[in-house]
């Protein structure tokens, strides 16, 4: 397939962009051009004689075929196959070890036994941490017991001290009311007899006066005597209510103080309930067993550490367990961790870790589709996917570490081996695509191709040329925008929208395209080469190994 470059001042923004992208990614084949320019240069050197009568030659236009083609953005590295998943067994006890059940190469399940460790000095701590604990229980057992007969006690003398008090009160109450109801009697008895008074002093206040017409003086005089009786039996009355309400007012006194004494008292009482039960609580609370407890739980969980099982299902690749040797358990104050008893890895989940500069990091997301492919297993693709970007640079070229998990079958490929890997960080399918330096630009501005006219016989209108040539456009009249003096009148233009670009190729459409429409390659002639056997349109730039 021929390579195309564009170098016209018209397209200097999309030159721009090509370049960097074409050097950042294409080291490679920039070498393989230099060598391939030298080896040019001596064929040009041998076909000096023939130079001469070319230029005075009548050079054919470049053409291509145009089809269908699914486009790809690939990034491209290298990488190492390693697993997924990958566990270390280890063993925090430094007890030794009495048995191993696997060897290295062994596939093994979640949760399988591996090795065994010595528990002899373990069963005796145990035993010692159990008999502690009951030692420690007992003592916690007979305080609690002493606490909650105090607790009975203090319960007791308050329920004793309540109904004697209560009943203090009760006494006290019903002598002030009793006292209050008397007191209550006496008012209404002083009140009765202070309405009879002033109902005698106003049957003499309106009885004629002496010498008044129908004055009687033996009626005045009783009139006066009816008051003297009146308020001599209100003041008795009053006298007697007086005493009364003293007699309440001490009554309500006593009752009062029968309260205050009785509430006080019980207080007290309460307060001595309430202390008992804090230290029943804080008996209850009191486990004096507990570190022996805790010395205990230790201990069988360091038993059940003694049996070394695997963690997930895989292949032990890498085995340090041996019969007699201590498991290597990590003492307090190390400064490491000793080599794993097993390392057990998933040789069926496998994954790339490799760099990527960071232009090319920019580009790719998690999930972004994946092929893959080993020298050591020719012929054959693998899928995957993105499984992570590094957030930032992880070296001092600014690469970004990315990784690749493979989702499907992985076959014959195995850990250590090395992969190649093209990441598609974009892809188009079906579209119609043009070498670089095929688009450009007429003087209006606008992108497009140029029909290639020596395909097209004017008496044939069946061709593609004919059914998508703009009406009444002379073939000879339409020369390429920028051609010097109309040079390569050599086809007529189409009107393009571009799209997606790759490092060689640019997605176009528009009304007039059509497979098998034979178009210039380089309307503007700035190569030399052609491949005018079209594109094919499965092939995906950059997108092969």
């Amino acid at each position: 397939m021929a390579e195309y470059k564009k170098t016209t001042n018209s397209e200097k923004s999309r030159l721009s962009g090509g370049l960097r992208r074409f050097f950042a990614r294409r080291k490679k084949l920039i070498v393989v051009l230099l060598v391939a320019a030298v080896a040019v240069g001596i064929l040009w050197s041998i076909l000096g004689n023939f130079r001469g009568a070319a230029a005075n030659a009548s050079t054919a236009p470049q053409t291509f075929v145009l089809a269908r083609m699914d486009l790809n953005l690939i990034v491209s590295g290298i990488g190492t196959l390693q697993s997924s998943m990958t566990h270390e067994v280890t063993s925090s006890l430094s007890y030794n070890v009495a048995e191993t059940f696997v060897k290295e190469g062994d596939r093994v399940t979640s949760g399988q036994l591996l090795a065994l460790l010595d528990t002899e000095a373990l069963k005796d701590d145990i035993a010692g941490a159990k008999k502690n604990i009951a030692d420690s229980e007992a003592q916690d057992a007979l305080a609690l017991a002493q606490a909650q007969r105090k607790l009975q006690d203090a319960t007791n003398q308050y329920a004793i001290d309540e109904e004697r008090l209560n009943n203090e009160v009760d006494k006290a109450y019903s002598r002030a009311a009793k006292a209050a109801d008397e007191m209550n009697a006496a008012k209404k008895e002083m009140d009765s007899k202070k309405l009879l008074l002033d109902k005698a002093r106003e049957e003499l206040e309106n009885y004629p006066a002496p010498g008044e017409p129908g004055h009687d003086e033996a009626e005045y005089s009783a009139l006066n005597l009816a008051v003297e009786t009146a308020l001599k039996n209100y003041t008795d009355a009053a006298a007697a209510y007086e005493a009364l309400k003293t007699a309440a007012s001490q009554a309500q006194t006593a009752y009062d103080s029968a309260v205050q004494q009785r509430d006080a008292s019980l207080r007290q009482d309460r307060i001595a309930v309430e202390n008992a039960r804090d230290a029943v609580n804080t008996q209850k609370l009191r486990d004096s067993a507990a570190s022996y407890r805790t010395q205990l739980k230790v201990y069988n969980d360091n038993l059940e550490k003694c049996r070394i099982t695997a963690p997930v299902s895989g292949t032990v690749t890498s085995m340090n367990a041996k019969e007699g040797k201590s498991a290597g358990g990590v003492s307090a104050g190390s400064s490491g961790m000793t080599a794993a008893l097993f390392t057990i890895e998933d040789t069926d989940r496998l994954e790339i870790s490799s760099g990527i500069p960071e232009y090319d990091a920019v580009n790719v997301k998690v999930g972004m589709p994946v092929n893959v492919a080993s020298d050591a297993v020719e012929g054959e693709v693998f899928s995957g996917t993105v499984k992570s970007i590094s957030p930032k640079a992880t070296d001092a070229n600014s690469n970004f570490t990315v990784i690749i998990e493979l989702v499907s079958p992985s076959g014959r490929l195995a850990i250590g081996m090395s992969v190649k890997f093209n990441i598609v960080t974009e892809s188009k399918k079906d579209v119609f695509a043009v070498p670089y330096d095929a688009v450009t630009k007429d003087t209006n501005g606008q992108d497009v191709v140029y029909v290639y006219s020596g395909q097209m016989n004017d008496s044939d209108s069946n061709s593609p040329a004919a059914s998508n040539r703009p009406g009444g456009l002379d073939p000879q009249s339409s020369a390429p925008a920028g051609s010097a003096d109309g040079a390569n009148q050599a086809g007529w233009p189409l009107v393009v929208v571009t799209g997606m670009e790759t490092d060689y190729y640019i997605e176009i459409s528009g009304d007039g395209l059509a497979e098998g429409l034979v178009l210039l390659a380089d309307p503007e002639g700035r190569n030399v080469s052609s491949d005018s056997g079209g594109l094919s349109g499965s092939f995906a730039m950059g997108g092969r190994f």
